[in-house]
């Protein structure tokens, strides 16, 4: 089956003559390091490469506002959060540590507020009183408000402190959103989400007297804010959109795989970017590249006892393969558990050269992590200048110290172990 990538590389290729005044805006910096080794490869001769950016390197660059990192943006929010929630910051205030876990999720609230452009002041309302949800939120279902009414009802039959305390919030949440922006507007930052909303808004000006094309490739499911900004560029005649879609999965209202293609067949504008012959790669087996003829599905299923097992099986299965004649560069392993990255890592190592990475990994499985935490543990538990012996032993059979000096890491553990 030929990669969607390559597809569109060559589609690409034919369609536009220069790339000078061509963008490409891609879901992630994965597809645009593959879609520009197809696009060199279908070349027949040297050209300036079109503009690649990734769908949030596209929107900053239609905005003046700069997204910092999250952390930065949760130390805006704690100040705001006290101001405004604290009644201008009367009161002692909380660590910010322990504010930490609260403003991370106030500001992933707030992000999913804008992205899906909701109206933050009918979504922070105080809904105790029954007339607000008949009158303002007549657009819900019965099923919708049976649960508003429900949730917010509960409160009234039995108001405890605890109760008290989050309608008191929540009463100033709104507030807390609109301070929070309008602190950060000033700074000339934004979050995420608070970026693309005010590119969606105001979208018309950002693209005034733009003519360069921009191609959108293989998105799935849009944030309402992308949905807009991609909509325009369509209806303006600069944009176009290529969907990565199988018939297997768009056509079988079963799969949910293609649950918002099929709801973006049915737009009034997207609808008209899709192919009225849908590829059918999936449902009909395995086309080899440039040939017509079609394969048989190879599917194979090992047992392993433990997760790690399962690495070690994969490792066997790959170098076997890697032996056949496959192309490391059409292989794909997908972790269920990304803390079997490093498992995986050691596996592979010796029969694969190179690899690319393109998964998170947690910090509190790292080595230097659990090193921190040793040393930590170290300090808490000592004793004038004596540290008790079970972090001291730790420490010494960590693997960074018995690579910097196994000797005299196993000499000083053997020598604490004999003398008792």
């Amino acid at each position: 089956m030929r990669p969607f990538l390559a597809d569109l590389a060559d589609t690409i290729h034919q369609t536009y003559r220069s790339f000078d005044k061509l963008t490409i805006v891609f879901p992630n910096r994965r597809a645009i390091l593959y879609f520009r080794k197809h696009l060199s490869s279908s070349l027949t001769k040297p050209a300036f490469a079109p503009k690649l950016v990734t769908i949030e390197d596209y929107f900053n660059g239609l905005s003046s506002l700069k997204t910092p990192d999250k952390l930065e943006l949760i130390h805006h929010l704690y100040d705001v959060y006290h101001e405004v929630i604290m009644e201008g910051g009367q009161g002692t205030r909380e660590p910010f540590h322990q504010f930490y876990f609260w403003g991370e999720m106030l500001l992933r609230d707030f992000d999913e507020t804008d992205k899906y452009l909701v109206d933050a002041s009918q979504l922070f309302k105080d809904l105790r009183n029954q007339k607000e949800l008949d009158t303002s939120f007549d657009f819900l279902t019965e099923e919708q408000l049976t649960f508003l009414k429900n949730f917010w009802s509960t409160f009234d039959q039995n108001l405890t402190e605890n109760k008290r305390k989050f309608i008191d919030v929540w009463s100033k949440l709104h507030l807390l959103y609109v301070t929070f922006k309008d602190r950060l507007r000033q700074k000339g930052i934004a979050y995420e989400g608070m970026l693309q909303r005010n590119v969606a808004e105001k979208i018309e000006i950002a693209l005034q007297n733009n003519t360069n094309q921009v191609v959108f490739a293989g998105f799935n499911a849009l944030t309402r804010a992308e949905e807009r900004v991609i909509t325009y560029h369509v209806q303006l005649g600069i944009g176009q959109v290529y969907w990565d879609i199988d018939e297997y999965y768009v056509n079988n209202t079963t799969q949910e795989a293609g649950k918002f293609f099929r709801e973006y067949q049915s737009h009034a504008i997207l609808g008209k970017t899709f192919p009225k012959d849908i590829p059918s790669n999936l449902a009909h087996g395995l086309r080899s590249s440039g040939s017509a003829e079609t394969g048989k599905k190879s599917i194979r299923v090992f047992g392993a006892a433990h997760p790690v097992s399962q690495t070690k099986v994969m490792s066997q299965v790959l170098q076997e393969e890697m032996e056949k004649g496959i192309n490391p560069e059409d292989t794909l392993i997908v972790l269920p558990d990304e803390n079997l990255l490093l498992p995986v890592l050691h596996s592979v190592a010796g029969h694969v050269e190179k690899l690319n990475v393109t998964m998170g990994f947690p910090v509190g499985a790292t080595p230097v992590f659990n090193l921190l935490e040793i040393l930590i543990e170290l300090h808490i538990n000592r004793k004038g200048i004596e540290f008790n012996h079970r972090p001291v032993l730790a420490l010494l059979g960590h693997p960074y110290l018995i690579a910097e000096d196994a000797g005299t890491a196993n000499i000083k553990r053997k020598d604490i172990l004999n003398r008792n």
